[in-house]
């Protein structure tokens, strides 16, 4: 009799430390998850131009979270700020006041040599014009982020390939800008822009410049290396269509200010 009970208490406590054990690891579990950080987060982010007191506030007391993997939309009009906090967000461009952590980084603390570093490592940039180099060929635009960053030549000849390949322009390889079509500089952009492998993607009206069947084809390849490389982004346009086709998360701005903030569930996949 008393061997069964010993027996029994044996197995309830071996249960019981089973269950335990499972609501702490959840517990742990969701504790990790609450604290992964925001791969943007603006706090009273400012930008004035010009005198501080007079000036033109481009961006006024904006307070902005986005987390890991999201895909956001910043739509306004031409003047409501979302292109100055394009390129506050990538480096070029400092604020003049508030706090602003991207990828893990705090922007404000930065010397100038580890803003250069955030951008070659941590962010990439996609612009409605290209901005490619116009004297050198597809292959050497992609390459020239990777020389920045130092890595050499045999790397670099790898992944400029690999890159070029994947939006599928490597036959364009060796043509300069003016050789191509603005599709085709446009996946030649988009290939320089994930060299890295940034967590952070900027897209500044990326299909701006291309007729609507060349743009539906360059927002799908947009779409496609963000899953692939797991990246949060950023995408500024003034075009609703094209924001609820890339988005999971829509903001308004107007005026320096965020006056909005939809979830998109329709978005394209």
């Amino acid at each position: 009799m008393l061997a069964a009970l010993s027996n029994l208490i044996s197995v309830t406590f071996r249960n019981f430390s089973a269950k335990l054990a499972a609501c702490t690891n959840h517990r742990q579990s969701l504790l990790t998850v609450s604290l992964l950080p925001s791969m943007i987060h603006a706090s009273r982010l400012t930008k004035t131009y010009g005198d501080p007191v007079s000036g033109v506030k481009a961006i006024d007391g904006l307070n902005l979270k986005i987390e890991s993997g999201q895909r956001v939309a910043l739509l306004g009009r031409s003047g409501s700020g979302k292109t100055t906090l394009l390129n506050i967000l990538a480096g070029l461009d400092r604020p003049t006041s508030g706090e602003l952590i991207a990828a893990g980084k705090s922007l404000f603390e930065l010397s100038p040599a580890e803003i250069a570093h955030y951008r070659m490592t941590c962010v990439g940039v996609v612009f409605q014009s290209f901005q490619l180099i116009a004297h050198r060929t597809a292959m050497q635009n992609v390459e020239l982020p990777l020389i920045l960053a130092g890595m050499n030549a045999a790397n670099r000849k790898q992944r400029v390939n690999e890159c070029l390949e994947r939006v599928g322009i490597d036959h364009r390889r060796t043509h300069t800008p003016t050789q191509m079509s603005g599709g085709e500089q446009q996946r030649v952009a988009i290939a320089r822009a994930i060299t890295a492998k940034p967590p952070l993607l900027l897209a500044d009206e990326p299909t701006g410049n291309l007729d609507s069947q060349t743009a539906d084809k360059v927002t799908q390849l947009i779409l496609d290396v963000v899953a692939e490389n797991n990246s949060t982004l950023v995408l500024i346009t003034h075009d609703r269509e094209l924001a609820d086709t890339c988005a999971t998360r829509t903001i308004h701005m107007q005026d320096g200010r965020l006056i909005s903030d939809e979830v998109n569930v329709e978005a394209r996949s």
